[in-house]
């Protein structure tokens, strides 16, 4: 790259429309898989709750942070 490309997208946000920004979700994002990383205590978590958004894994804090 000879440019940081977010230089490019960036400058684009001012002149963006709702529907760019529809034409965009329905092009790359709907129906596609999703992971949804939720951080907190775990004894405040309700993970039954969770469940219902789909699999639910809990990763220790090494796994998560590298420490």
């Amino acid at each position: 790259l000879t440019e940081d490309p977010r230089k490019n997208a960036y400058n684009k946000i001012p002149n963006l429309k709702w529907d760019d920004i529809l034409t965009f979700q329905q092009k790359y994002v709907k129906g596609k898989p999703r992971i949804t990383l939720v951080v907190g205590k775990k004894d405040k978590l309700n993970f039954e709750s969770l469940k219902k958004y789909g699999k639910v894994e809990q990763v220790s804090l090494e796994k998560l942070f590298g420490y």
